[in-house]
């Protein structure tokens, strides 16, 4: 029996399920390396060094293949019809219209003219394996250097500016794809670190101590002037939160005006001693009354109060 499947094949799949910033940055990676390669092209070679880049690569590539490309080279005559194959004295940039084809970006030197010559132009293609014109050109055009020694250092400056892409790039391809995978949240709470806490609100004044992190969990500085509110069972840390905080006014050297009614925030229990400008206690007992004193007051002063 056949197998059935079910749905459609879907032939385009968006969104795309590939590491797309990674590859945006080897994109700009390889934009990078050919502006830095044209660069190195127009500045550092010469125009003779320009014409023969083409064949020189294509030399490379194919000196260890037997194959034998057709090139065609660059030659000079003489009235007499003599022929010479052109180097890099002999020629400056120019024009030179050729009968067929494109005119050679080139043209012949005051110094090649003082010696007779009078015309520049391509020869018939010829077929020439890459192992044996490679050496020439290398020696007589490209003064010894081969590729790597010609545009190395601006491959390596390509792959540098690839690899700083790639901090920013695999962080944003791992998020995309767990969002992919387990969804995107849009509504409700997240779960965050301290830092990414103080990140997303702009965090930085007064702060609170969490478990499990050595950052403090901090509020906006412009926020310090309005209410907290701490709720919490017996033995849940709101003391300890308070005490955090007035520890931090204190290494800010500023002075806190404190109203408890337990007397736990007494200067003198502290250690190292708290930078209060004093405390005001009136505790009073959970049934009857007090006087300012926090006496309990008798029934009958109670009735008539």
């Amino acid at each position: 029996m056949a197998e059935v499947t079910w749905g459609r094949k879907e032939t385009i799949v968006w969104p795309p399920h590939k590491p797309i910033y990674t590859l945006g940055a080897l994109f700009l990676g390889l934009i990078a390396t050919g502006f830095f390669v044209y660069f190195r092209f127009l500045v550092a070679l010469s125009p003779l060094q320009q014409f023969y880049l083409p064949a020189y690569i294509k030399a490379t590539a194919t000196a260890s293949v037997p194959i034998h490309p057709k090139y065609r080279m660059l030659l000079m005559t003489d009235a007499n019809h003599h022929a010479w194959y052109a180097r890099d004295v002999d020629v400056e940039p120019g024009s030179t219209p050729q009968p067929t084809g494109k005119p050679i970006p080139l043209g012949l030197s005051e110094s090649a003219r003082r010696r007779g010559m009078v015309l520049l132009y391509r020869s018939v293609p010829v077929a020439v394996s890459g192992a044996a014109l490679q050496p020439y050109l290398r020696k007589q055009v490209f003064d010894g250097q081969t590729l790597e020694r010609v545009f190395g250092f601006q491959l390596a400056l390509g792959g540098i500016f690839f690899l700083l892409q790639l901090p920013w790039s695999i962080p944003k391809d791992i998020r995309r794809w767990k969002e992919m995978k387990y969804g995107r949240r849009l509504k409700g709470p997240i779960l965050v670190t301290p830092k990414q806490f103080n990140r997303a609100i702009k965090g930085a004044g007064i702060g609170i101590k969490v478990d499990q992190s050595r950052s403090l969990l901090r509020i906006p500085g412009r926020a310090e002037d309005q209410h907290f509110e701490i709720i919490g069972d017996t033995g849940s840390g709101k003391t300890t939160i308070i005490m955090q905080m007035l520890r931090q006014i204190q290494a800010r050297k500023h002075r806190t005006l404190l109203l408890g009614v337990t007397g736990r925030y007494r200067p003198e229990s502290a250690r190292p001693p708290l930078p209060l400008l004093g405390t005001f206690r009136r505790a009073r007992p959970p049934c009857g009354g007090a006087d300012d004193r926090g006496v309990a007051l008798p029934a009958d002063e109670r009735q008539k109060g």
